[in-house]
């Protein structure tokens, strides 16, 4: 396979600085179709199981970060819809300072719950800029691809505006 790997040094080689790997890829796969068929496919196929591997940890790995972010938060909704509320509920942490302060939530005033909510509309406001982002870029690009359509700065320019920050990575 050192075809292959010489193949992909000669492709990387040739990139700007700063590009998104995943536009990449599918330039360098459409180019290694052309100009070296089934040498992709041969060296996908060698790796399978090491690929396969890597996804299936990707996906255990996000499943064990979602199942513990929320667990505390769906065990007390979970409570409180039966009007069963467990007092050890009170343990559960939440940040209440932008100094990172933690309060057990027994412990928490008012003003401890005001700043936990300014963090989920923080959040939403975050996510809604970004899915007004996307869809400004759906709407431009249609039917083509991201790549056909803008070029890096023109992306990154464009996602600032919309988010006031640098563009998402790939």
């Amino acid at each position: 396979m050192s075809e292959f790997n010489d193949a992909c040094e000669e492709f990387l080689d040739g990139l700007p600085e700063s590009y998104v790997p995943a536009v990449e890829a599918e330039r360098f796969a459409a180019l290694m179709d052309e100009t070296h068929p089934g040498l992709v496919d041969a060296w996908l196929h060698d790796r399978r199981v090491a690929i396969l591997t890597a996804h299936f940890s990707q996906i255990r790995t996000a499943q064990r970060r979602h199942v513990t972010r929320t667990r505390d938060a769906r065990r007390f909704g979970e409570q409180a819809a039966s009007g069963e509320i467990d007092p050890s509920v009170w343990k559960v942490t939440f940040r209440v300072a932008d100094d990172d302060t933690q309060k057990q939530l027994g412990a928490m005033t008012g003003a401890d719950h005001l700043f936990v909510a300014s963090g989920y509309e923080s959040d939403s406001k975050r996510a809604s800029m970004l899915a007004a982002f996307h869809r400004a870029v759906a709407k431009k690009v249609g039917k083509r691809r991201t790549c056909d359509v803008f070029t890096p700065a023109e992306y990154q320019r464009l996602h600032q505006s919309i988010t006031g920050d640098e563009a998402e990575a790939a």
